[in-house]
């Protein structure tokens, strides 16, 4: 079984990237993570310039998040981007609340995903779609009827821990149920009421097991998020790879 690349989803340390793109690049390399989780575009950074970064520190970029209006109206720019800096996988973060709203939001949102998806292919390229909690709302699982919706070569899953286990559910269990769905996972810890993220292994989520579940479906990648931090996010990350560091991740 090939080990997953471990990395880090650059949002974590966002107001670092809007100041110096390449800078934050190296900083995130030399806390020891091989790999990083593109976002919302370079902040001014020529892609060429990133592209030669991340060579020089052997650092991959398997994966980015682009909002879903991009991918349907400028899929072209999207692909020209994240595809001339090495990356394979395009990853839907996020759908308003307008998108959700309806008894049949999660299949009209399945039919739109999966053609981004065929569009992908075709190129090449894969496509996921990240979770958060609101998909599996009032007992329902929206997660599944997305993935029912469209065909498993144009969509996977970018599972992440913490949101699934806050809407009620168990990781590990739910990664053993769709884990052939799912590609990508982001590993993400905190407290859920009041809810408050930490680095990893300082908050409530059972990461081993969510890690294990994770190995045994073949997922890819796994990223290292924090929404917030409180206090330098590059010390949480610092934190949170020691934890990795321990489980033989890192």
């Amino acid at each position: 079984m090939t080990a997953p690349t471990v990395g880090v989803q650059l949002y974590t340390v966002r107001d670092a990237c809007r100041a110096d793109f390449l800078g934050t690049l190296r900083r995130v390399r030399e806390l020891g993570y091989p790999a990083v989780e593109g976002f919302w575009g370079l902040f001014g950074a020529e892609p060429a310039a990133v592209r030669r970064e991340l060579d020089t520190l052997g650092l991959a970029l398997p994966s980015a998040h682009v909002d879903l209006e991009t991918l349907e109206q400028r899929l072209g720019e999207a692909v020209d981007l994240w595809g001339g800096l090495g990356c394979g996988t395009l990853v839907c973060p996020w759908v308003n609340e307008a998108t959700r709203r309806g008894p049949d939001a999660w299949e009209r949102l399945g039919d739109r995903l999966d053609r981004i998806g065929e569009r992908l292919h075709a190129q090449g390229l894969r496509f996921a779609y990240h979770n958060h909690d609101f998909e599996l709302a009032g007992g329902d699982d929206g997660l599944a009827r997305i993935l029912a919706r469209a065909a498993p070569e144009h969509l996977a899953l970018e599972l992440d821990v913490f949101w699934i286990e806050h809407a009620g559910r168990d990781p590990a269990a739910y990664l053993g149920e769709i884990g052939e769905r799912v590609r990508l996972v982001h590993l993400k810890d905190g407290r859920h009421r009041p809810l408050a993220f930490t680095p990893l292994g300082e908050g409530e989520v059972d990461l081993a097991a969510a890690i294990d579940a994770a190995r045994a479906a073949g997922v890819g990648a796994l990223y290292v998020e924090q929404d917030e931090c409180d206090g330098d996010p590059f010390e949480a990350l610092r934190r949170s790879a020691a934890a990795l560091f321990g489980m033989g991740l890192l």
